[in-house]
């Protein structure tokens, strides 16, 4: 049997599966199975069907590349529920979604792992 994961509501409360999420129902949005907000937190689904709140995420400014893996506020880079460290955000851009690469003008990262240019192009190889 297909189990399909994702967030749903009574109108009073949002779930992930059958544990409450959020009580902010009218500003809960959701990106995809792994991202979503409301107007006080962000949420990431870990693939393993753990819902985690990123604190350092900024529900105001927060969106979602949609693809699962990408995200962005106004001060910070997500890779998955994690920060990428080091990240210039005018600068930022995603190479390869399929392989998880992008990088900035100054830094390379595999994931959300910071690597030399030559791993990076490495990656990019393969």
């Amino acid at each position: 049997a297909q189990e399909i994961l994702c967030y749903w509501t009574d109108g009073k409360m949002v779930y992930w599966n059958f544990s409450p999420v959020s009580n902010d129902v009218g500003h809960f949005i959701w990106f995809n199975n792994h991202f979503a907000k409301d107007s006080k937190a962000v949420y990431y689904e870990n693939f393993a069907g753990k819902i985690k709140i990123l604190k350092k995420a900024d529900p105001a400014t927060f969106v979602s590349n949609n693809d699962g893996h990408f995200a962005w506020d106004a001060k910070s880079i997500f890779w998955g529920g994690y920060l990428l460290p080091k990240a210039d955000l005018q600068s930022w851009r995603i190479v390869n979604t399929e392989m998880d690469l992008s990088r900035d003008d100054k830094h390379f990262y595999i994931l959300n792992k910071l690597v030399t240019e030559e791993e990076w192009n490495q990656k990019l190889l393969e």
